[in-house]
Order: structure tokens, then C-alpha cells, then sequence
């Protein structure tokens, strides 16, 4: 059963580029300033992407990384993984009514757990079937020795792929970023890989997304990197 309308404040811990519009999502900040569940704002899109007018503040603004946003939600809208969908009620102005810091994350950090299920090297990706069996689809942890790369654009006028590469729990990720404003940055550096050392990283579950595959597959993406 769905829950009943609710005005909530969650931290923004992943900000994505999805469908045209994005993915926002974030941890709820309980009353007595603990991180509760997290929870992922949807529209009534048939992707869920959140629409610029959607998410923009009363100025204009955009949410950003660690922004503590009020929201009023129509209803839970749990969806096979992703069980922290919530529908947004796009009459109503997101507001920002405060700020974390990266120094605070360490308090957020998801249990020590593997990032749902790995196949060698192929662990960016996995069967829906696979995906429904974990409760689940964010999970905010912190790696060490992170490197981004930046490919090559594949055609005139493309741009390259930004990417990550770290360990976790002794398994090694090659994950997607697909925060634009990270994205932006990184290519100010050129093609190549960097290393940042450690960082906070928000993992996410995609949509399922068939592509050029016989089936469709859940793809594993980076939409925060926090630097700290």
C-alpha cells in the first residue's frame, strides 16, 4: 500500500542526467537530523525524469550535490528495485532550506556491502531478474584511489565518456558518471585518466535499458562524486 501525501527533506546525494531531464535523489533528513532511507523524486513521466520547472527552486535555481531540499510527494511509488520512488506533486516549489557538507557524509555511508551483484569483469551491469532480487537501487559509499578517465569522442562532434575506476570490498568497478556537472568538469582536463584519491560516490540502478543487448539490462552509474 502506498503511503499517504508528505511534505519531506532529503540531502542531495545524486543529481543524473536521465531521459533529457534528471535523476535527483538523496537521503531523508529525520527530525532529529539523522539520515533516514533514501528516496528518489519521480514525475509522472514515463521514465520518471524530473523536468527542469519540475525541480527548480522558487529563484530559478538548480538543486545541487548536498543541498538540503524540502519536497511534498503525491505518494510512495515503489517500482521492482527501485523501491525508493516517491511522485513528486509538480504543483508545489522545491525548497532549499539548508546545506551539508562532504565532511558530513561520513555519518550517511551505506553498510559494507557488495554493490548488488558482480560477474568479473562485467560487474557494471546485470540482469533485470538479477536487479529484483535486492531490495534497493542507491547506495552511498566511499572509495579510495578513484581514477577518471576520459575516452575519446566516438564520432566528429561527440564528446568522450566520463568514467570511474576503483575498489570496493576488493572488487574492481568501471562505472559510467553521469553527473553533468562532474562531466563538465572533467573534461576540462583533457582525454586520459586522473587520478582524485578518495571520494564519496553515489552507485544507482538504472531503468532497465535494452540498447543493442537481446534483453533489456540494468546498468550500474555513478550520479555523485564528492571529492573529500
Amino acid at each position: 500500500m502506498n503511503a499517504a501525501p508528505a511534505v519531506k527533506r532529503i540531502v542531495c546525494l545524486a543529481n543524473s542526467r536521465k531521459n533529457g531531464g534528471r535523476c535527483i535523489a538523496g537521503k531523508e533528513l529525520l527530525a532529529d537530523g539523522r539520515a533516514g532511507g533514501w528516496i528518489r523524486p519521480i514525475s509522472a513521466e514515463p521514465g520518471g525524469e524530473v523536468r527542469e520547472r519540475e525541480r527548480q527552486y522558487a529563484d530559478g535555481s538548480e538543486p545541487e550535490l548536498l543541498d538540503v531540499i524540502e519536497i511534498r510527494f503525491i505518494n510512495a511509488e515503489p517500482k521492482e528495485y527501485q523501491s525508493e520512488n516517491w511522485l513528486i506533486d509538480a504543483e508545489y516549489r522545491w525548497v532549499k532550506v539548508g546545506r551539508l557538507t562532504a565532511g558530513d557524509l561520513y555519518l550517511w555511508l551505506d553498510p559494507d556491502e557488495p554493490l548488488w551483484s558482480n560477474d568479473g569483469a562485467k560487474n557494471y551491469t546485470m540482469s533485470v531478474s538479477e536487479a529484483d532480487q535486492w531490495d534497493g537501487s542507491m547506495r552511498l559509499i566511499r572509495a579510495e584511489d578513484v581514477q577518471i578517465h576520459l575516452g575519446t569522442p566516438r564520432q566528429r562532434g561527440g564528446v568522450g565518456n566520463v568514467d570511474a575506476e576503483f575498489y570496493y570490498l576488493r572488487d574492481r568497478y568501471f562505472l559510467r558518471i553521469t553527473n553533468p556537472e562532474f562531466e563538465r568538469e572533467a573534461r576540462r582536463f583533457g582525454y586520459g585518466k586522473r587520478p582524485i584519491g578518495a571520494a564519496f560516490l553515489t552507485i544507482c540502478l538504472t531503468n532497465p535499458y535494452k540498447g543493442s543487448s537481446v534483453k533489456p539490462m540494468v546498468y550500474k552509474v555513478i550520479s555523485a562524486v564528492l571529492e573529500h
